[in-house]
This record gives structure tokens, sequence and C-alpha cells, in this order.
């Protein structure tokens, strides 16, 4: 397995990979020292794909940065991901056959059992709490400025029009029920807008526009 996901990496603009099913992270080429953040960020990812999956949202990908990669996040099934560290202008239609070809060769293996060094020790976060994508180990909550979430609303509205008004309090409505509002969790919203975007283009744009609106390091 470890090789079919090394393959992934071969592809243009990808730079590493992870498998992740039933909570563990069975397969990964991210770095010894970056493991730890790619499975809390595979359990944050998981617990996302579920909220939309309970909004009857039928969206397999998700994207978001991490430091100053373009982070692909593909839902295989309701227990599986594969995740993918990009370039930012990677090509997507190649990355995604990449991940069906490795998933089909997958398939094929017997069951496995995690390797006791990728078997990341997550410890359990209160419900309304969860972790940021980053690799710093003691999490400081930080309120959100008002203004930010007009920005993040307007910045909708250049996309989808004055519809966007309503899908934001929509999202914003199902977030705040499951996240504490902090900036440690504003990432999971903006996640959670970005889908409403039809094409990869302007997915990526929507994101870069608004890590610039975050102007910090956790997005």
């Amino acid at each position: 397995m470890q090789t079919i996901i090394s393959d992934i990496t071969i592809l243009r603009g990808i730079h590493h990979a992870c498998f992740y099913k039933e909570g563990k992270v069975l397969a990964t080429t991210f770095p010894a020292e970056r493991q730890n953040a790619i499975a809390l960020s595979c359990e944050t990812i998981h617990k996302l794909f579920s909220t939309l999956g309970d909004r009857q949202k039928s969206h397999n990908e998700l994207y978001f940065y991490l430091d100053d990669f373009l982070i692909i996040a593909y839902r295989i099934d309701e227990n599986t991901l594969v995740v993918l560290s990009t370039d930012t202008n990677a090509n997507h239609a190649l990355a995604q056959m990449g991940v069906k070809s490795a998933i089909a060769k997958i398939e094929k293996l017997p069951p496995v059992v995690a390797p006791q060094n990728m078997q990341t020790s997550i410890k359990k976060k209160p419900e309304k709490l969860v972790v940021s994508m980053s690799t710093t180990e003691h999490i400081i909550i930080k309120p959100i400025p008002n203004t930010l979430f007009t920005q993040l609303k307007e910045l909708l509205i250049d996309y989808l029009g004055p519809a966007a008004t309503f899908i934001f309090k929509d999202h914003y409505t199902q977030w705040s029920k499951t996240h504490s509002v902090s900036m440690e969790n504003i990432t999971v919203l903006i996640n959670m807008l970005v889908t409403e975007l039809d094409s990869d283009d302007e997915r990526a744009d929507f994101l870069k526009k608004a890590k610039n609106l975050l102007n910090i390091g956790i997005f």
C-alpha cells in the first residue's frame, strides 16, 4: 500500500499523499514531523465530510491551504480519505485520476493494519472544538472579528450573487452549532462555503482570497 500511495506523488505538482481509513493513517509520504498534524487534519476533514453528509451535500472533495501548499482531500467512502499536498496550480484532473488509480489497486489488496509508527494517537477534543490545520501542539483560542464574517459573506457574493447572503447564513448557523466560534475553527466554515462553488478554479481562487482575509498562518 505504501508503494501505491507513493506512486501518486510521481505526478507533477503533487508533493505528498496520505491514505486514511477508519480513524487511522495506513500509508503516507508526509515527513515524520508532519504526520501528527496530517492525522489531526484527516480527523477534521472526516468530520467536515460527515457534516456535509448530514446536510445532504454530495461533495467528495475539499480544498484548503496548509502553509504554502494546497491540500486536496478526496472522500472515497464514509470512512476513507486520500489527502494530497500539491502546488497551488497543480492539475486537479490529473491528481484525481492518480487517486482513482491508487484506490483501484488498494481495493485489490488484503486488509492491512496500520504500522505502529503510523497509528498516531489523537486525543479526543471537546465536541465543539476542532483542531486547526496547524503543526502547533498548543491550541490558543482567538476571537473572530465581526468584520471577517462580513468580508467572507461579501467574498461569496462575488461568486454566487445575492443568494450567497442566505447560503452564508445557512452554513454559519450549522458551523456555529457544531464548533466553537473562534479563529481556530474558521477554516471549517471556509471549507463549508467553498463547497458551494462549482469549478476547481473558483474554489482555488476563493481559498486564496479567504487566506488573504485571514492574514494568519493557520490556513
